[in-house]
C-alpha cells in the first residue's frame, strides 16, 4: 500500500556507488496506464522530471520548449508519451519500468513508499508575523488583516492591511480578540496618551452602549452591540427610532416631490404664457423682441427659435445659431413683418423665408 504523499527517487550514493532511495517532494501525475507517477525538480536542474513511484526511476523530463524523445512539454501529455514510445519502441521507458517492477518485487527492493509503514508528510507551516493580525473588527463582517503601527509601553495600535501607504488611515486597538476603531491616525498621540493613562476599551464600549440604550431617542451603535453580543437588545431599542426616521424620510421625499412638481408647473405656466403672448403679438402685427425663454426641459433658447420649433418649421443649424445670437426683434412694417439684428453680426440670407413661414403658420390657425 503506497503512502499518501511521500515520494522517493533512486540516486547513486557517492561514497558506496550504490543506488539508494531518496525522499523528495513530489506531485502526482495522472495517467491511464496504472502507473504511480509523480513529478519532481531534481537539485541542480532547471526543469522538472517525471518518476515512477514503485521504482523511483526517471520516466521523462518536462521541458515546455523541447520536443526531444525523452521529454514532454507538460505532465498532461504523459499518456501520449508512454503509449507512443511503447508502441514504436524507440526507447524502453514503459517496458523497462514493468521489467524492473517484477525484479524489484521479487528482491523486495521496492520504494519505501510501498514497503515502509504508511506515513504522511507533515503539513508546511508558515512562520507567523507578530506584527500582522487576523481579527474581527467593528462594523464589518468576517475577519480582516491588520498591521501593527505602534507597540510601546503596552500600547498596541494597528491599521488595516488594505489601507495602502497613504498618509491617512484609521487606527485600531486590539480588545478581546477584536479590533476596535479609534479614529484617524492624525489623532494617534491622543489615543496613545489615553491608553497609557489606563483607558479600558471594553469598559469604554460597555459604558457607551449602556448610555445609548438608556436613552429612547438615542441610536444604539450596532457595531458595539455585536462586539458585546447584545445585538438583539440594540435592534429592539433601535426599531422605533428606525421607524420614525423612515417616516420622516418618506415625508421629506413627498415634500421634495411636491416641490419639484410645483416648480415644473410654474415653469410650464410661465412657458405657456410666453408662447401665448408671442403668438398674440404676431397675430396683432405687434413688435416681438427675441428674448430668452426657458423651455419645459429647463433649457434656454430664444422666443423666435422656440416658436419655429412649436410650429414645426425645420431650420438649418447655422440659421438656428444666427437666430439665437444675432436676431434682435421682428416687427410689422408696410403690411409685412421684417426684422433687425445686431450691427456686429452679418445678415442672414435665408431667415426671411423662415420668418414668413412662421408668420403664415401662426396667422392661419
Amino acid at each position: 500500500m503506497k503512502h499518501s504523499n511521500i515520494y522517493y527517487i533512486t540516486s547513486r550514493n557517492k561514497e558506496t556507488q550504490n543506488f539508494e532511495f531518496v525522499e523528495v517532494n513530489g506531485i502526482a501525475v495522472r495517467n491511464s496506464h496504472g502507473l504511480d507517477l509523480f513529478r519532481h525538480k531534481v537539485e541542480g536542474k532547471s526543469h522538472e522530471t517525471v518518476f515512477e513511484g514503485m521504482t523511483g526511476y526517471k520516466v521523462c523530463d518536462i521541458r515546455p520548449s523541447s520536443t526531444g524523445n525523452d521529454c514532454v512539454s507538460s505532465p498532461k501529455y504523459i499518456d501520449v508519451f508512454l503509449e507512443t514510445y511503447h508502441q514504436i519502441d524507440k526507447i524502453h521507458t514503459y517496458e523497462r519500468i514493468r521489467r524492473s517492477l517484477e525484479q524489484m518485487k521479487t528482491e523486495g527492493k521496492l520504494s519505501p513508499r510501498y514497503t515502509e509503514p504508511d506515513k504522511k508528510r507533515p503539513p508546511k507551516t508558515k512562520a507567523t508575523n507578530p506584527d500582522v493580525a487576523f481579527s474581527k473588527c467593528l462594523y464589518e463582517k468576517g475577519k480582516k488583516h491588520f498591521i501593527r503601527i505602534h507597540n510601546q509601553d503596552g500600547v498596541q495600535l494597528f491599521k488595516r492591511k488594505d489601507s495602502g501607504n497613504g498618509s491617512h488611515f484609521t487606527v485600531y486597538a486590539p480588545c478581546n480578540g477584536w479590533m476596535i476603531t479609534l479614529g484617524s491616525n492624525f489623532n494617534m498621540d491622543e489615543y496613545i496618551k489615553k491608553l497609557k493613562e489606563g483607558l479600558d476599551i471594553y469598559v469604554w464600549l460597555h459604558e457607551t452602549f449602556e448610555k445609548q440604550i438608556a436613552d429612547p431617542n438615542q441610536w444604539v451603535d450596532i457595531g458595539v452591540a455585536e462586539y458585546l453580543d447584545r445585538r438583539d437588545e440594540a435592534d429592539e431599542h433601535n426599531a422605533p427610532i428606525k421607524a420614525a426616521r423612515e417616516e420622516k424620510r418618506i415625508k421629506e421625499n413627498e415634500e421634495k416631490e411636491n416641490k419639484h412638481k410645483e416648480q415644473i408647473q410654474k415653469r410650464s405656466d410661465k412657458y405657456d404664457a410666453c408662447i401665448s403672448n408671442a403668438v398674440n403679438a404676431i397675430r396683432n402685427n405687434e413688435e416681438l423682441s427675441n428674448n430668452d425663454i426657458e423651455t419645459l426641459t429647463g433649457n434656454v433658447t430664444s422666443i423666435i427659435l422656440e416658436l419655429m420649433r412649436v410650429y414645426n418649421i425645420e431650420i438649418p443649424l447655422k440659421t438656428k445659431g444666427w437666430i439665437n445670437s444675432a436676431l434682435v426683434r421682428i416687427y410689422h412694417k408696410n403690411d409685412a413683418y421684417t426684422y433687425s439684428y445686431y450691427s456686429k453680426s452679418r445678415d442672414s440670407s435665408v431667415f426671411m423665408d423662415y420668418l414668413n413661414k412662421l408668420i403664415n403658420a401662426i396667422k392661419e390657425v
